[in-house]
């Protein structure tokens, strides 16, 4: 019986700690350890029941025998997530065994009788604690049956009926005559197999864990690890596939040497970033935490996480902010800030620059005309024809209405003109058809020119250039002025 009861708990325990994935609780280890010292002794009585030898490996019993209750009591308590004082908790609870170890070791020859022999006072203690203590796990168990999910409600009724077994053949054995035979061992045995179904195959060993890689693995923000020497531990599927370097990086790798990652002498900079994937373009942020056990960093991880809608949502409001809605030219109030910095630049290097003012002749004509939504085609295909006309370096504007503004950096007044008669040639010569009409229009451009070195302001270059937009009107329309 001892024996198969042996072999019945090393199976348990090694597939405990070798079952792929096993992240098991300790407790339950310190339970099926204890229980295996137990069942030593138990074989080594069986083998040679010597009252040398008895006395002897009694010791080595209740070296087992006296922790199992109390480790009992702790791995349910920190099954149903009890936080576990150390003076609380386990410094109380483990006194007791802990002295009837030290006196049976001390003086085997008074302790172990004084245990063993019926009618003993610590005879009754011994147990009345055991029990007491097993009696305490059940009721803990039973008190968070009905807070749990489906998986804790069946793990927790295995482990009552396996705390439950081992309590009720000892107490029939030792305090009934019922049965003849000590079957302690098996019963322990028996628990032991029940408590290891109960974690193993009901989810405590590997569905978290397992769960919690397959949701880390299937992220789409991407994790890597980094030891604190800077080199690569581990990446996530996402950070791989974002930074497809990382699947042949070995472990111990610098990160340094993993091209496409910013990973420099000082470490990560944190920053954002936008990378084409499979999906389109994608915007991702990035953050840096390290991660410590027991007060000391181990390493590092960094968090490669998606902020695309947020990204799409800013860049969009600032299209808003910046931008005209119909014509899709940058507004006004742009316009004014990039050009005042760009004749700051000027002034600071030298150089020219020559601001249009160009305006839409006859513009009340069409929407009286022909409706509002005909003046909207007529400005969307003119600020698209004018944009056509300039360089990227150049900056065009809704100014208002029927107006446009541009600013030509690094441009002479000659250069300048010559653009501007372009522009007006090239939009004299539209067709812009409206629901089976073509509606011909004409534009004026007004020029100035603005130089450093020159104490003239850009609000008053814009002055001059309004009115020789003004004059160019008073000319016939139709022309340019500078």
């Amino acid at each position: 019986m001892c024996l198969v009861s042996l072999i019945i708990l090393l199976g348990v325990i090694s597939i405990a700690i070798f079952r792929r994935r096993a992240k098991c609780s300790l407790y339950f280890l310190y339970i099926n350890l204890a229980i295996l010292v137990f069942i030593l002794g138990s074989v080594f009585e069986a083998v040679d029941p010597d009252d040398y030898v008895y006395l002897q490996v009694a010791r080595i019993q209740y070296l087992g025998a006296a922790f199992i209750a109390p480790m009992i009591l702790l791995f349910i308590m920190d099954f149903c997530e009890i936080k576990i004082r150390l003076w609380k908790h386990t410094l109380p609870l483990l006194a007791f065994p802990a002295c009837i170890v030290l006196l049976t070791y001390v003086r085997p020859d008074i302790m172990i009788p004084a245990i063993e022999s019926p009618g003993s006072v610590v005879r009754y203690i011994y147990f009345a604690y055991t029990y007491a203590v097993m009696v305490w796990a059940i009721i803990i168990a039973s008190s968070h049956f009905s807070k749990r999910d489906a998986i804790f409600k069946k793990q927790i009724t295995i482990i009552i009926i396996a705390i439950t077994i081992p309590m009720l053949g000892n107490f029939l054995a030792v305090f009934t005559g019922i049965i003849h035979v000590d079957i302690t061992v098996l019963c322990l045995a028996a628990s032991g197999v029940f408590m290891g179904y109960a974690l193993l195959f009901g989810g405590l060993f590997y569905i978290a864990p397992l769960a919690r890689d397959e949701i880390v693995e299937n992220m789409r923000d991407g994790f890597i690890l980094v030891d604190v020497a800077g080199n690569f531990l581990d990446a996530n599927r996402a950070a791989k596939n974002l930074f497809p370097l990382l699947k042949t990086a070995s472990v111990g790798q610098p990160m340094s040497k993993v091209d496409s990652v910013h990973w420099n002498e000082n470490g990560w900079n944190e920053h954002t970033l936008s990378l084409d994937t499979e999906t389109g373009i994608r915007h991702y942020r990035t953050s840096l935490d390290f991660v410590t056990h027991n007060g000391v960093e181990i390493c590092q991880c960094i968090t490669v996480y998606d902020i695309t809608p947020v990204q799409e949502l800013l860049n969009e409001t600032i299209r808003l902010a910046e931008y005209d809605s119909l014509t899709g030219l940058i507004n006004r109030g742009t316009f004014f800030r990039k050009a005042e910095e760009k004749c700051i630049e000027i002034g600071r290097s030298g150089g020219e620059a020559v601001i249009l003012m160009v305006d839409i002749d006859f513009f009340k004509r069409i929407n009286d005309t022909y409706g509002h939504i005909a003046g909207d085609e007529v400005l969307r295909t003119i600020s698209a024809k004018l944009l056509s006309r300039f360089r990227k370096t150049d900056l065009l504007a809704r100014y208002g209405g029927e107006e446009f503004c541009a600013f030509l950096p690094a441009t002479g007044e000659f250069a300048a003109l010559k653009i501007a008669e372009e522009c007006r040639s090239a939009v004299e010569q539209m067709e812009i058809e409206f629901e089976g009409n073509i509606l011909r229009v004409t534009i004026s451009i007004g020029l100035a020119k603005y130089e450093s070195g020159r104490d003239l302001s850009f609000d008053a270059v814009i002055a001059q250039a309004d009115a020789a937009l003004y004059l160019a009107k008073g000319s016939g329309r139709n022309c340019c002025r500078i």
